[in-house]
């Protein structure tokens, strides 16, 4: 405990005089998964030791429940119901719990082994893909009744998803067998195939969607990005590393990836409209973890070796503070209410986990200018019962939704004075 003191009091000193640093440490034996949800401002952590869900208030970083089995190898929000779901990966299960009661409703057997999950809200009706990587299986959920609808054969070793709402098309990376698979839905109801299945490197991993040009981009072992459009076709970004590409930066159309190579300690900053490397960022030792924070407009990338995190102004491409945190990070989520990043760190055998709590010390309501072209109109959310015309809307991982329901969203609105990017974000609240 002491030792957690020391680290928090290091962390204010050096985070104070660039706006971000860390709030708090909460202790949790083998933190892992997270995710958010943003209708009751909880956060949610799964505790591997036994297998529990832990449920966190947004607002004080308190604990409010352990959920007995129900912490997975991965959690997902559902914006539409309001449920979380925990994949279950030694039960071959999906733990479905309501957001208002802190309960298992549900628990649907998938047939495989949970290895990630992603939510697609376009389509004939919302459901939820799980990627089952030791069954080589993308099992299709429907998101209401928690039904399972398609079992479909990918290929081998599924990692990771990203999904095109614009053509309802889903990307899934097949790492053992260097593709990517597309599967898609039709207009009538629960039917899913499989679209293709592209060749695009060894080892693929780590996809990522830019909303503004409609591309897939998914990392591979053979130093460089695989980018995929609307039309299938492959074409590569070299980067000189094995790229991971982590999150998307819908202001500045621009996607990060983290260099995994074993001496790596850098970001890779690809422009998408031109599929471009225009940014080699220095960080931490090792980056595993980045996403992409609407408010403020920046990444935060999550480094293993070094445990520390790495701040990166978006606008600049320069980090702009390293707050350290202990070893053996984990996950990532973003409250977006409070502008909280929660990074869960694993410990080690010795000594018990703890899940670390970054906030930007900007006030609410206060507008932050970070360039004359993109600006935060204002970090407090507006309550909207309708989309204005002429936005675009974006979820908490900057992933444009075509038809949003209720829950927190950020609004783009216009284009930057290059014809590129969007000039103002601002975060709103559809309310049910």
């Amino acid at each position: 405990m002491k030792s957690k003191l020391i680290l928090l009091a290091v962390c204010l000193l050096a985070a104070l005089a660039s706006g971000q640093w860390l709030e708090t440490v909460l202790e949790l034996p083998s933190p892992s998964a997270l995710c958010y949800g943003p209708t009751n401002n909880k956060v949610y952590c799964s505790s591997s030791p036994s297998q529990s869900l832990v449920v966190i208030d947004g607002a004080t970083n308190q604990r409010i429940t352990n959920i007995p089995d129900a912490g997975g190898v991965s959690l997902l929000y559902n914006p539409a119901s309001n449920v979380i779901y925990s994949g279950m990966y030694w039960d071959s299960a999906i733990a479905v719990v309501d957001g208002v009661s802190n309960s298992v409703i549900a628990r649907p057997k998938i047939g495989g082994t949970p290895k990630t999950m992603c939510y697609m809200s376009s389509g004939y009706s919302p459901v939820v893909a799980c990627a089952c990587d030791l069954a080589s299986k993308l099992v299709i959920m429907e998101a209401q009744t928690h039904v399972v609808i398609a079992a479909l054969d990918v290929g081998s070793g599924p990692q990771s998803m990203c999904y095109d709402p614009s053509m309802d098309r889903l990307f899934c990376a097949n790492r053992w067998d260097s593709t990517v698979t597309t599967t898609r839905g039709q207009v009538e109801p629960d039917i899913w195939f499989v679209e293709a299945c592209l060749n695009v490197g060894r080892y693929p991993d780590g996809l990522c969607y830019d909303s503004t040009d409609a591309k897939a981009y998914c990392g591979t072992d053979d130093q460089g990005v695989a980018v995929i459009n609307t039309s299938l076709l492959v074409t590569h970004v070299p980067t000189g590393h094995r790229s991971i590409p982590a999150c998307y930066n819908p202001r500045q159309n621009m996607v990060y990836c983290t260099d995994q190579d074993t001496l790596d300690s850098t970001v890779t900053v690809i422009d998408c409209s031109t599929d471009v490397v225009v940014a080699t960022v220095q960080v931490g030792n090792q980056p595993k973890l980045a996403y992409y924070n609407a408010i403020n407009n920046k990444v935060y990338c999550v480094n293993d070796k070094s445990c520390d995190v790495s701040v990166i102004d978006a606008a600049t491409n320069e980090v702009v503070v390293t707050i350290p945190i202990d070893s053996n990070p984990q996950a990532v989520c973003w409250n977006t209410t409070q502008n909280r990043t929660y990074i869960s760190c694993a410990g080690s055998p010795s000594r018990n986990g703890s899940i670390y709590v970054l906030r930007d010390s900007m006030p609410a309501g206060v507008e932050e200018v970070v360039n004359s072209e993109v600006r935060t109109e204002r970090v407090a959310a507006s309550v909207v019962r309708s989309l204005p015309a002429g936005t675009v809307a974006f979820d908490a991982m900057g992933r444009k939704v075509a038809n949003p329901k209720s829950g927190v969203y950020f609004l783009g609105e216009g284009l930057g004075t290059k014809g590129q990017g969007l000039a103002r974000m601002r975060k709103v609240v559809l309310p049910r």
